[in-house]
């Protein structure tokens, strides 16, 4: 087979193409191989078409399995940073703080150029309020908190309504949503994947990531890090709240046991005869 590599034949005169997708096991398509030959050779056979065939499913599985390697090791290290996260909050219960740093491993591991968590308004269902927002350029200096003034057109917005898992791989071409971010307005949004955060089987806040680097869109593997990331913020909320409880439990019992003292301990002045006044 003559391969001509490039984009087009703008030189060449074609006489025969063949082409054919390559696809990962989980049919995704991982690129296309293209074929052609020149005016002065025969067509293409059948023959021909199964070695395409061949050599591009071929292909595809060495694609899957160095993809499965690189899986593999990004979730030891991925989980690795989890574990000490929790060692981590065990000393300092802090929630903004496990929060950011959850958001900059998105960044870190799944190569997004901006990570946001939006919170829940209490009692109220689909309706966020407030925004922890992390970006790329500078991560240290442009973390913050902010009120969330409008949503509606998001993708935190929808996945709030249909409480579903996205993944977009382009926005642009998706009209329900929005192609400008409302706290980047100078970025277009290309690629987001978008999950809902779950703490006793009920939402308390949505995880969304922007842009992956180098104009790539988020992949199966990308999901199920996304998936273990979401599960573990998911588990350290629920720990954090565990330890402000704890932490109220223990003042409160505090509180009581001096109550008690000073009622079962009553001072001098107390003691003296009523009658003898």
């Amino acid at each position: 087979l003559n391969v001509f590599v490039g984009i087009g034949h703008n030189d060449l005169r074609i006489k025969a193409v063949i082409c054919s997708p390559i696809l990962s096991s989980e049919q995704e398509i991982l690129g296309v191989i293209e074929v052609s030959r020149r005016e002065n050779n025969g067509p293409y056979t059948k023959d021909d078409l199964d070695l395409l065939l061949l050599i591009c499913a071929w292909f595809g599985n060495v694609i899957y399995q160095k993809e499965q390697r690189v899986l593999k090791t990004h979730q030891y290290s991925t989980i690795t940073s989890l574990i000490a996260l929790c060692n981590k909050l065990t000393q300092i219960p802090d929630a903004d703080m496990i929060i950011y740093d959850m958001l900059d491993l998105c960044l870190d591991k799944l190569n997004a150029k901006a990570a946001y968590y939006y919170t829940y308004v209490p009692h109220v269902e689909g309706l966020l309020t407030e925004v922890y927002e992390y970006d790329l350029v500078v991560p240290r200096l442009k973390r913050r908190k902010r009120i969330l003034d409008n949503a509606s057109g998001s993708v935190a917005s929808y996945v709030a309504k249909t409480h579903e898992m996205v993944n977009i791989r382009d926005v642009a071409a998706d009209k329900r949503f929005q192609e400008t971010d409302a706290f980047m307005s100078d970025i277009t949004l290309t690629t987001v994947l978008c999950k809902e955060i779950l703490r006793k089987n009920k939402p308390v806040g949505i995880l969304q990531i922007n842009n992956k680097a180098s104009n790539g869109v988020f992949l199966l593997q990308d999901e199920k890090l996304f998936n273990i990331i979401s599960t573990f913020l998911s588990f350290l909320l629920e720990l954090i709240e565990m330890q402000q409880t704890k932490k109220h439990n223990m003042l409160m019992n505090e509180l009581l046991r001096t109550t008690l003292i000073h009622h079962l301990r009553p001072c001098g002045a107390c003691l003296n005869d009523l009658t003898s006044i």
